[in-house]
C-alpha cells in the first residue's frame, strides 16, 4: 500500500500544474501612459482592440490639458492581441476629433509601459509611440516635422524661375540641342549633346513623387 501512494502523488502532481499555468499565464498587464501634445485640451480617449466592434468608454476622467499626462490601464491580454495593436480614437472639447485627418483605423502597437503622445494635428504623423518621453525631444521632433512641411518641396516653380542651362567653357560651348520641352505647369525638359560628342546633357523638372 505505501508503494502504492508514493507512485500516485507524482502523477497528481503533473497534472495540476499544467492546469495552473494554463489558467494564469498566458495573460499580460498593459499599462501606458498618454501625453497630450497636441495644443488642444483632450476631452475623450477610446482605445480599442483592432478587431473590435465596440469603441468602449472614455479613458479620461477629466479633461487633459496640452501639455499633460495620464497612465491609462488597458487591462491584460496575450501575445496575439498585443501583436495586432489597438486602435485609438481622441476627442477635444466640442466632441470632435482632435486631428480630422487622422484614421482611427490605423494599428497601433502598444507594450506595457508605453508613451502614447498625441501631437498637433497640423503635421504629419499624428502620434508618437515610445518607450520614454521628454518634453525637449518631443519638442525637437515636433519642429522637425513642421520644418519637413514647409520646407517648399512638391511646390510649383513658377516659370519666370525656371533656371536654363547656358553655354560655358569647353566642352559646354556649342552644344547641340537634342530636345526642348516646356510644359504650362512649369515642368521642363531640355537634352544638349556637348561639342565634343561625348556628353549628353539633361536639365529637367518634373513633379515631386516625395512623400514624407
Amino acid at each position: 500500500m505505501k508503494k502504492w501512494k508514493s507512485n500516485l502523488f507524482p502523477v497528481i502532481t503533473l497534472a495540476v500544474c499544467p492546469g495552473l499555468a494554463a489558467c494564469g499565464g498566458g495573460r499580460k498587464p498593459l499599462e501606458i501612459t498618454v501625453v497630450n501634445r497636441t495644443t488642444y485640451p483632450a476631452e475623450d480617449i477610446r482605445i480599442r482592440e483592432t478587431d473590435g466592434k465596440d469603441w468602449g468608454e472614455n479613458r479620461l476622467e477629466t479633461t487633459l490639458a496640452q501639455g499633460e499626462s495620464i497612465k491609462i490601464d488597458l487591462g491584460k491580454y496575450t501575445v496575439e492581441e498585443l501583436d495586432r495593436g489597438f486602435q485609438v480614437q481622441f476627442y477635444c472639447e466640442d466632441e470632435k476629433p482632435v486631428n480630422p485627418n487622422y484614421d482611427p483605423d490605423t494599428a497601433t502597437i502598444l507594450e506595457n509601459g508605453s508613451f502614447l503622445i498625441f501631437t498637433p494635428p497640423d503635421i504629419s504623423v499624428p502620434v508618437f509611440v515610445d518607450s520614454a518621453y521628454d518634453a525637449v525631444v518631443c519638442d525637437k521632433k515636433i519642429m522637425e516635422l513642421y520644418a519637413l512641411n514647409d520646407d517648399g518641396r512638391g511646390d510649383l516653380i513658377p516659370s519666370e524661375r525656371i533656371p536654363v542651362l547656358m553655354g560655358g567653357a569647353l566642352p559646354f560651348t556649342n552644344m547641340q540641342n537634342l530636345r526642348t520641352e516646356n510644359n504650362e505647369d512649369g515642368t521642363y525638359r531640355y537634352e544638349d549633346f556637348t561639342q565634343d560628342g561625348q556628353i549628353l546633357i539633361v536639365n529637367t523638372a518634373e513633379p515631386t513623387r516625395f512623400a514624407p
